[in-house]
């Protein structure tokens, strides 16, 4: 009898036991955030200085190193701009956070330990750090990703640079800021349209718009030009000092440097940026107008990257958000068309779409999609259209009617 008892009585202690053990462990896991991230609070934005605070475990392996990594890790994706998951960051399937975060205490210019404490199993710990913007934003986006395939995904948009050399408060003849800024992009794998390119606008009205230089006149420029986007400004060399040299005399410049970058998806401003070199030894010269271009020469050098990187930057987080499309469709009634939008709802990484006009069989629609042009175009052909034009986010189809 007593055999036959203990058996049911040693199974429902174990039970039990099992039991407390599982809350146990339950309330333990409630209390444990589920996120060990980290907290922000700029403190000045230039240079950026940044208040970080680090969270650990305290049953990881050397919480102490991973709280820093974490502040560290914090602090550059705030730097970056990319306010985004970082398992989303994805550059055509690998993360990108294996190379913009895995040297990510190289981009902190220095770090110091404002305080620490445990509590609830955790160690947290408040780091000020200053972050290089200028290196991580080269680092990261101009080597850091493929700028072809972010190119190729923008849809190969095309980009017009207007951007004027002023020597002395007088227009140059040779546009050297244009040139070089044009071969950063181009070393890259961007294409650039030169603004002589478009034989249908007059010189004449070029130089009306790039006189004029503000942004309503750069607006009505790039609507002309049809170009996605639109980068202007100018290149102002000035004479700093003119010296005596073994009695000829030598003349240094100094440039301001003005950059604003127009996207025709906003139809505004989305960058704009300002730079300047100040007239050093090796700039200088015997000529003004050779002192000048040496000038124009140097400050170009310093920044041309940079400005590339605000586009990238621009374009690579507008492609991350959904980037949005105008669909012309011809030859479609409003039945048809009806069917055919709710087709191109379900399609896949559609994120929106709505009628903007329909007209005598004309519709325009506007559609936001997340992924590359290519594969939108190869959903988009799976319905009853065949495509017609393709120009950067303006895609033209012909309704096929079965």
């Amino acid at each position: 009898m007593v055999k036959n008892i203990l058996p049911p009585l040693f199974l429902m202690v174990r039970y039990y036991i099992f039991l407390i053990f599982l809350s146990l462990s339950f309330l333990l896991y409630l209390r444990i955030p589920k996120a060990l991230s980290a907290e922000i609070k700029v403190i000045s934005s230039t240079p950026l200085i940044l208040e970080v605070k680090g969270t650990a475990s305290l049953s990881e392996p050397n919480p102490k190193v991973l709280a820093r990594k974490r502040a560290y890790r914090a602090a550059v994706e705030y730097a970056v701009g990319l306010h985004v998951k970082s398992e989303e960051v994805v550059e055509f399937g690998k993360l990108l956070k294996e190379k913009i975060y895995a040297y990510s205490e190289g981009y902190v210019k220095y770090a110091k330990l404002i305080s620490d404490w445990q509590s609830n199993n955790l160690y947290e710990a408040i780091y000020k750090m200053e972050v290089c913007e200028g290196k991580l934003a080269k680092d990261a986006f101009l080597h850091g990703i493929n700028i072809k395939d972010v190119y190729r995904l923008m849809g190969e948009p095309i980009i017009v640079i207007a951007i004027p050399d002023i020597i002395d408060h007088k227009k140059s003849p040779i546009h050297l800021s244009k040139i070089m800024l044009q071969d950063a992009f181009v070393s890259r794998g961007i294409n650039i349209k030169d603004i002589e390119q478009f034989e249908y606008i007059r010189k004449r009205e070029i130089q009306i718009y790039e006189m004029i230089n503000d942004e309503a006149a750069m607006l009505a420029l790039q609507r002309e030009l049809g170009a996605d986007y639109l980068i202007y400004g100018g290149c102002d060399a000035y004479s700093r000092v003119s010296e005596k040299y073994l009695g000829a005399d030598v003349y240094c410049y100094n440039v301001d440097f003005n950059v604003n970058i127009i996207s025709r998806a906003t139809a505004r401003v989305a960058v704009s940026k300002s730079y300047e070199y100040r007239a050093k030894g090796k700039s200088c010269a015997f000529n003004r107008e050779d002192a000048a271009r040496k000038a124009i020469r140097e400050c170009l050098r310093l920044y041309r990257d940079e400005i590339v990187y605000e586009l990238i930057k621009q374009a690579f987080i507008r492609i991350m958000q959904g980037r949005p499309y105008e669909i012309f469709i011809h030859g479609i009634d409003a039945k048809h068309l009806l069917n055919l939008i709710k087709e191109i709802q379900k399609l896949p990484n559609v994120e929106s779409i709505r009628q903007r006009s329909f007209i005598l069989g004309n519709a325009e629609l506007k559609l936001v999609y997340t992924e590359t042009t290519d594969m939108l175009i190869e959903e988009l052909l799976k319905l009853p259209l065949r495509l017609e034009k393709l120009e950067g986010d303006r895609i033209c189809l012909e309704f096929i009617n079965q």
